[in-house]
């Protein structure tokens, strides 16, 4: 049970990191592009979506070990 408390305090904190980071790039990144403002926030959009993806495949990764 202890072992398992552990995993999911360090997925939690796997996946806060990952967040902070994408949207830290991504923050870094749009300034820069030259695109319509509405496709800025499709980029910001799809960026979050597959920082979502990556957090989610976490979790199986962590449960199945």
């Amino acid at each position: 049970m202890l072992v398992a408390i552990f995993i999911a305090i360090l997925v939690v904190l796997a996946s806060v990191l990952i967040h902070y980071e994408a949207l830290r790039l991504t923050s870094d990144i749009i300034p820069r592009l030259v695109f319509h403002p509405q496709r800025r926030i499709l980029f910001v959009l799809m960026a979050t979506l597959v920082v979502h993806v990556v957090s989610i495949s976490l979790l199986p990764s962590a449960i199945f070990r």
